[in-house]
Order: C-alpha cells, then structure tokens, then sequence
C-alpha cells in the first residue's frame, strides 16, 4: 500500500520473500533501468 500511495502501479506482495520469488522460478531483472526523460 505503501509503495501504491508513492505512485508505483506494478506492485506485487511477494510471500516468503524475494528468496520465495527466486526458488519458485518467477521472472526477475537485474541492474538499474534506463533513465527517462525529464525536464529540469
């Protein structure tokens, strides 16, 4: 909910943790992403 009232959409509870996450096989990425474009 936290994350959701900062403005993040695609949330997810991860149960167990990202461990759980990671031994169930679940799709992860690593590294930053790209920067968008902003304006200053």
């Amino acid at each position: 909910q936290f994350l959701q009232a900062q403005g993040f959409e695609n949330v997810t509870n991860i149960s167990g943790g990202v461990m759980a996450w990671h031994n169930a096989n679940l799709p992860t990425t690593s590294g930053a992403p790209e920067p968008g474009e902003g304006e200053f």
